[in-house]
């Protein structure tokens, strides 16, 4: 059984940075149901990379990433909808949304190589 070291890889690493600065403002978002589900959906991408990372072989660990990748598209299309509804002005909504989408990409490149290696 083959174990991945999810703490050594960029992507955790910045999914989690990213899941941080949403923690830091997520007291100011409005509705309420929206907080929780962007808060839900924010750790929900760097947890997922570090559960499959533990399972033990690339098929279940691929599993979970591709859970890690829903959940950041569902994070980026929050963080649109706050931005689109002008809210929350002094955060930089544009920029957490482009660190998403960049995060959904390694995710599923990540996905790639482990889909490669079977």
């Amino acid at each position: 059984m083959r174990r991945h070291s999810y703490k050594n890889l960029d992507v955790y690493k910045r999914s989690l940075a990213l899941s941080v600065k949403i923690l830091s403002f997520i007291d100011e978002v409005r509705p309420f149901r929206l907080a929780e589900d962007l808060m839900s959906s924010s750790i929900s991408v760097p947890s997922n990379i570090a559960e499959g990372s533990q399972r033990g072989s690339d098929k279940e660990f691929t599993r979970f990433l591709e859970y890690s990748a829903g959940s950041s598209a569902e994070q980026a299309t929050q963080l649109t909808a706050l931005l689109l509804a002008n809210k929350l002005k002094h955060i930089p909504l544009q920029e957490y949304i482009n660190e998403a989408e960049e995060i959904n990409r390694m995710l599923h490149g990540l996905i790639d190589s482990l889909g490669k290696s079977n």
